[in-house]
């Protein structure tokens, strides 16, 4: 896992520690607990793409852009702090890069050698000159201690079993001497530079083992400086540097040097041995790699890597094996509690230490540069909109213009919603359009984009500083993990994956010490074309996603298939209601509900695609354009589509803050706009500058559009043939209807208090909806209003949802 574009469209990067202070005068970074997850403040994103450094940091020095879509180099990052409009920050990712060995053959399988390599490290030079002081975290820790107190062992030695290694060239000599290595007229504490070391007894062999080197992310500098420490005790490594491709070095034959992994023995917490292939590593002379890891927001990846379950695979990157770390990361992922994933967590620490299956470098900073000049709001949380999946920040809910007095919202010459955010991605070619079920060639670019447009149920709080059990509700009102023996449910509410998916997958539909997990879903969500999101998006989500590694797709290639696929087990969902929902699992793990945590695609959309070959055929459709020019919805196992699919805009619905207006493919340029029937809508951005005195009727007025593709021959609700443009609903062609005009307006108090119902009343030839709020007896304050009520487009009955607000004074 040593690519950016491979992970980060699956992967989740989590800040931990504080936010330095915003160098700008006019505009800040919010702290954590700031950061809101309402929808966004500003009306529309234009998208970029610079394809250099150069060309983005210009931009942002310019005002071009206001925010870049990824992390700087250090000179572009320095050279920006000294600009007044510009704001820099940096936060430790859960990106750590170290050396990892080839644990199958000599000198990599021996522990002396491994040790040895450990002691050669100097992690003030590390943090003082490889990463410049600031662009990452030099430790030997294999979790970050940062947000795992509890579960890693601090640089200094917090837990006494866990073996210290300061750097030490008499330590490493001597761990090389136990290793079986021979010094010529040398002891542990006489090695230096012109020392010779051997292989053999005889001294005739050179003892020169394969470095391999990656050429970004700091680690050529750091394997040099390795093999440079091991000059100084007379070791020379044979250097090999490598480009961003990584063929030749582990993993060409990493899978082919495995005939099986190890398997998991739940009555012992063991794993059976794995079972080699002795020709293949006989010929793989790739003793070690600078290697690089991406994981997600809980620390049971991390333990995959070191789990002989995975190897074989990129996840066990040394196809690594020992027991006593095999009990205890299997402890980890199968704990029921995170006081039994902390406990064995710490066990790992330990035995890690003493093991030492790979060498920690450093966990890298992300280093952030956005030009605030007239902005404000930039919320430099690793992630973008709610979806924790996948992107960039919290920016892009958070942001907005500053007023000419004050950057705060309400205030008076204060800060306003609305307006154009630019952004920018850098080299990046949306070769795969934006479909999110083929990934191969999806870029993390295209899923920073992707992840504003759709939400997960649930998410890991803004200012939550470490990842136990932190899940807060999003699309979801309430969730719950129980204990579950027996048959699951069955019926047309039920979708079984040992029933449709085989038996040679799931082999029963008993479950025997599993779990039960209950979701409730929010009641007032629609997809941004209208449609209601029910359980039954959710329980397809779970099968589009593959979160049970069905042989639907027989080359696996939707995103979060492997070893971050999903939940061990996953045999049943079953629908109570529209809102609630049941997930069984055969397996017992806290980390059961963190992984089926999907975002949500909208079943009445996606059925009309055949998945397995929609997943597994790049060409066959590209969300980013109109059903019409899809090639993937007329085959096999898919229902013949209606009519009103071809009037979608794009195929990229979703539930999230914005929506897809435009994307250019292949340049990857486009604008993603708000989505005003966002269930999370901010309502009380604009109250400001919608207030009335008491007494004084507040009139409400607005109108009902869509975005749609026209793919008649003639014009149709005033969109010109073969184009999109938005559609304003007022009730006049053939298969559309006016909104319900009923009590379809409530008012609420800031609080939640409903306060009153008004009809809409409508103005048949402009379509504008209206309602004359009586003021005369509501207190001082911010009143919210919701319209929800339904209609019909193309046929579709629909939901319209809106949330906005208005202020009242004295």
């Amino acid at each position: 896992m040593n690519s950016k574009l491979a992970l980060l469209a699956i992967t989740l990067l989590l800040a931990y520690q504080p936010f330095q202070s915003a160098s700008a005068t006019d505009g800040t970074y919010l702290s954590p607990s700031q950061v809101q997850t309402h929808g966004p403040l500003v009306d529309r994103v234009v998208i970029s793409v610079y394809t250099s450094e150069s060309g983005m940091q210009a931009a942002v020095a310019s005002g071009t852009i206001q925010a870049p879509e990824w992390t700087f180099s250090t000179g572009a990052y320095t050279t920006l702090a000294s600009d007044p409009h510009v704001i820099v920050n940096n936060s430790v990712s859960y990106s750590w890069f170290g050396i990892v060995f080839n644990s199958l053959k000599f000198p990599g399988n021996n522990v002396h050698f491994r040790r040895a390599i450990q002691y050669l490290q100097d992690y003030d030079y590390i943090q003082s000159t490889i990463l410049n002081g600031f662009e990452g975290t030099a430790s030997p820790d294999v979790l970050p201690c940062g947000a795992y107190a509890a579960a890693c062992n601090p640089v200094g030695g917090g837990n006494a079993s866990v073996r210290n290694y300061a750097h030490n060239f008499t330590m490493a000599t001597a761990e090389l001497l136990a290793a079986g290595l021979f010094c010529d007229g040398c002891t542990a504490g006489t090695a230096n530079s012109t020392t010779n070391w051997f292989t053999d007894a005889n001294h005739t062999v050179p003892f020169a083992p394969n470095l391999w080197r990656r050429s970004t992310h700091h680690r050529n500098l750091w394997g040099a400086r390795t093999s440079y420490e091991a000059q100084q005790i007379g070791v020379q490594f044979s250097n090999h540097l490598l480009g961003q491709a990584v063929s030749g070095c582990p993993f060409s034959l990493n899978s082919r040097e495995i005939v099986s992994p190890g398997v998991f023995n739940p009555g012992t917490y063991e794993n059976s041995p794995q079972v080699i292939n002795a020709t293949v590593v006989a010929i793989d002379n790739c003793d070690m790699y600078t290697f690089g890891f991406i994981a997600d927001l809980a620390f049971n990846t991390n333990m995959q890597e070191y789990n002989s379950q995975f190897s074989g695979t990129t996840t066990n990157t040394g196809n690594y094996e020992n027991q006593s770390i095999n009990v205890a990361t299997n402890h980890v992922l199968y704990a029921t509690t995170m006081d039994e994933a902390n406990r064995w967590a710490r066990n790992f620490a330990v035995y890690y230490s003493q093991q030492l299956p790979t060498v920690m470098g450093y966990f890298e900073n992300v280093l952030f540069a956005n030009n605030a000049n007239g902005w404000t709001g930039f919320a430099q949380l690793p992630t973008q909109s709610p979806n924790d999946f996948t992107g960039l920040y919290y920016t892009l809910l958070n942001v907005h213009k500053c007023g000419p007095a004050t950057c705060t919202l309400g205030a008076t010459n204060g800060g306003t919603p609305g307006g154009t955010f630019n952004l920018a991605l850098e080299q990046v070619t949306d070769e795969g359009g934006l479909n999110p079920l083929y990934p191969a060639r999806w870029a993390a670019w295209q899923s920073d984009v992707w992840a504003s447009i759709i939400d997960p149920p649930m998410l890991t709080p803004p200012d939550q500083t470490n990842v136990f059990n932190a899940f807060l509700d999003h699309m979801t009102t309430s969730h719950s993990i129980s204990a579950f023996n027996g048959m699951t449910p069955s019926g047309r509410s039920a979708f079984n994956y040992q029933v449709a998916k085989g038996p040679a997958l799931h082999s029963a539909q008993k479950i025997v010490k599993g779990q039960r997990i209950e979701l409730t879903f929010a009641r007032n969500i629609t997809f941004n074309d209208g449609v209601p999101l029910t359980t039954r998006d959710y329980q397809f989500s779970l099968d589009a996603w593959d979160l049970a590694g069905s042989p639907n797709y027989p080359d696996r290639s939707p995103p979060f298939y492997g070893a971050m696929a999903g939940p061990y087990g996953l045999i049943a969902s079953y629908l109570l209601s529209k809102y609630t929902m049941y997930v069984y699992i055969n397996s017992s793990s806290v980390w059961n509900l963190p992984d089926i945590l999907v975002p949500v695609l909208p079943l009445h959309l996606w059925k009309y695609f055949n998945l397995d070959h929609v997943a597994t055929d790049s060409s066959t459709v590209d969300t980013s354009r109109p059903f019409a020019f899809a090639s993937a919805y007329s085959i096999d196992n898919a229902p013949r589509a209606p009519r009103w699919v071809f009037y979608l805009n794009n195929l990229e619905v979703g539930a999230g803050p914005f929506w897809l207006k435009s994307w250019d493919t292949p340049s990857g340029t486009g604008e993603i706009d708000r989505n005003v029937f966002y269930f999370r809508s901010a309502w009380d951005a604009n109250v400001s500058a919608n207030s009335v005195p008491v007494g004084t009727a507040y009139h409400f007025v607005t109108t009902l559009s869509l975005p749609i593709f026209n793919p008649t021959s003639t014009s149709y609700c005033g969109v010109a043939t073969g184009t999109t443009r938005m559609c304003q609903l007022k009730g006049t062609l053939p298969g559309m209807s006016w909104a319900k005009m009923g009590k379809a307006l409530s008012v609420f108090t800031s609080g939640g208090v409903l306060v009153k119902r008004y009809n809409l009343a409508k103005n048949v030839v402009t379509g504008v909806y209206s309602a004359a709020i009586d003021t005369s007896s509501l207190a001082p304050g911010n009143y919210r209003l919701v319209i929800w009520t339904t209609y019909t487009l193309q046929g579709l009955i629909r939901t319209w949802y809106q949330a906005t607000g208005f202020n009242v004074h004295a």
